[in-house]
Formats: C-alpha cells, structure tokens, sequence
C-alpha cells in the first residue's frame, strides 16, 4: 500500500481550504436580500411619503420618496439560527395630510421567500411583487 507523500498531501489540503473559500463567498453573494419601496400612496391625489426602515442591527435613516419614486436596498440575512432570530426590517411611513404613523415589516426572513422583494406602499399596506398585499402590521396617531 503506497503512502502519500508529504507533497501530495500538502496540495490536497491546500487545495480543500481554496475550495472551502471559494463555496463560502459563492454562498454569501447569493444570500443577498434586495427590497424595493415604491410610493404608490395616494389619499385621493398622489403623496410623497417619508420613511424609516431599521431591522435590529442597521437603521437605514429616513428617506423621502416623490409618487412613483423607488428606494432599494440590500443586505445579508442572518445565516445562523433564522427561525430563532430572524432578520427583519421594520419601516414607519407618513404622508402629508395624514395624522398618523403607519408601521410595515417590509422584509420578514420567517414570513418573505423572495430574494428580490419588489414592494408598492399603498393607502393601505403594502403590495410584495404586485400580487401579496398585506395591511400595516400598526397605525399610531402622531402627538402634534
């Protein structure tokens, strides 16, 4: 039985941590989430909305966005423990002439199965790929 040399070995093992690698960072770049916000909000007439999205590790500050306008964004959910912890961003909107804050989890990793979450913000909620339509998970009046 023949022994393998030291050569072949050390090859084998480099060639094992490359490969390691290489899986590691094809498996990260496909693991990234993007969603779209689209304003679709009109309350009779189009509105321009302001938003804040934050999930608990990144707040991604407040955006204004004109009817029709898009935002996007994209990120790395949690690989590790998903069920347990899973990634979520949440978003408050508000629109002139309407006295209250409405909250949307505009990307739930336990709920979303989407790695391009295309999202249209109506009067009511929010639309996921122009078919899913969910209410605001919450509506709070705003103190003046």
């Amino acid at each position: 039985m023949a022994v393998p040399s030291t050569i072949t070995f050390k090859l084998s093992i480099l060639l094992i941590i490359l490969f390691s690698f290489e899986a590691r960072e094809t498996i990260a770049i496909s693991l990234t989430e993007k969603v779209t916000i689209t304003n679709d909000v009109t309350d009779p007439t189009p509105k321009t909305i302001t938003f804040n999205c934050k999930s608990k590790d990144d707040d991604l500050g407040v955006h204004t966005l004109m009817f029709g306008e898009i935002y996007r964004f994209s990120f790395r959910p949690k690989i590790l423990y998903p069920i347990v912890h899973p990634t979520v961003f949440s978003c408050s909107f508000t629109w002139l002439g309407n006295p209250h804050r409405h909250y949307f989890d505009i990307y739930d990793q336990s709920r979303d199965r989407c790695f391009h979450c295309d999202w249209k913000i109506n009067l009511n909620g929010g639309c996921l790929n122009g078919d899913k339509c969910r209410p605001w998970k919450s509506v709070q009046l705003m103190v003046a």
